[in-house]
């Protein structure tokens, strides 16, 4: 078995994977047949577990980015709860409980969760 992929394998990987091209796409910027690149996509085991690895590591990525900003939206939130503004303390009050429940939800909905349990952490000054 192959120990690396070939420049061409490795073009349609980033043209697939981060492009978000098709497969007729990433077989055109790479210079060969869609029927290639299906050919990889099912039978080189090299390729099949490149592919895997990078989606994984775009998966990752894209969680921790959309921790970052749902964080940065929670302590704002946080912050309005305690403005002195009352109708705007409950607006805030709500978005959290809003994105609270939205996780909930999404916890029950994904089946790799096979412990219902979380904590979401809401600190106000």
């Amino acid at each position: 078995m192959k120990k690396t992929l070939t420049d061409k394998q490795k073009l349609v990987l980033q043209a697939l994977v981060r492009d978000g091209a098709t497969h007729a796409e990433a077989a055109k910027k790479a210079g060969v047949a869609p029927t290639t690149v299906s050919r990889w996509m099912n039978h080189d085991e090299l390729f099949i577990q490149q592919y895997e690895h990078e989606c994984r590591k775009m998966y990752l990525a894209a969680q921790h980015l959309s921790r970052s900003k749902a964080g940065k939206v929670l302590s704002k939130l946080c912050q309005l709860m305690v403005c002195g503004n009352e109708r705007v303390e409950l607006a805030a009050a709500k978005e959290i409980l809003d994105f609270a429940e939205s996780k909930v939800a999404s916890a029950e909905n994904d089946p790799k969760t096979t412990d219902r349990e979380f904590t979401v952490n809401v600190n106000v000054v």
